[in-house]
């Protein structure tokens, strides 16, 4: 599926959310803007769905990657289904992680995910990849989090935020949250993305 047709996204929101993908530049620096950005429960699942899609490349049977990763069948199936049937994104990382390095068997699922994420190039690329990783709901709560990130470190207030972008006040307030608690995941993606012009000050 071409990644300009995935009509229900926000793509308004997406352009940003991949810029601050894009401007990651270590495993640790993403898992500082995912933690951020996602539940644990969220990463963990998107890094199950990678690892599976590895396994599957690799020719494992449905048996072994269940013993293997813990995911059900029905995800293992739609997994399959992005692979060889989807946009493209994870046979994309695919080549250029064998390409460039061979894989840390000792390297936990979530860092393989992140380390996934450090080959994407560029914004088209971002839609290609997340396309295949995520539904378009998902794609949509993450980019929509960031959104709201980039208003409140603007100073938008809460109902502002609320009319421009449809998230909930409890949406909002863990955004804040993230902000203020100094863990600099999203801090440094919008310091890059959005840097302050200190003659303004």
């Amino acid at each position: 599926m071409d990644y300009r047709y995935m009509h229900k996204i926000n793509n308004e929101y997406m352009n940003r959310l991949s810029e601050a993908v894009l401007c990651l530049n270590s495993i640790e620096e993403c898992k500082q803007f995912f933690s951020d950005l996602c539940s644990k429960t969220e990463i963990n699942t998107m890094a199950v769905r990678f690892e599976v899609a590895r396994l599957l490349s690799e020719h494992h049977v449905y048996n072994n990657i269940v013993l293997m990763t813990g995911a059900s069948s029905a995800t293992i199936s739609r997994v399959n289904r992005s692979l060889y049937d989807g946009n493209g994104g994870y046979a994309m990382i695919f080549e250029r992680i064998k390409n460039k390095s061979s894989r840390n068997s000792q390297q936990d699922i979530t860092s393989g995910l992140f380390q996934a994420l450090l080959y994407l190039n560029s914004v088209e690329e971002c839609y290609i990849f997340f396309g295949d990783l995520c539904t378009n709901l998902e794609i949509n709560t993450m980019s929509q989090r960031f959104e709201v990130a980039r208003l409140l470190y603007n100073g938008c207030l809460y109902n502002d935020i609320v009319s421009r972008t449809g998230a909930s006040t409890a949406t909002i307030s863990r955004v804040n949250r993230s902000l203020k608690d100094n863990t600099n995941g999203y801090i440094n993606a919008l310091r890059h993305l959005y840097p302050i012009d200190e003659n303004k000050k």
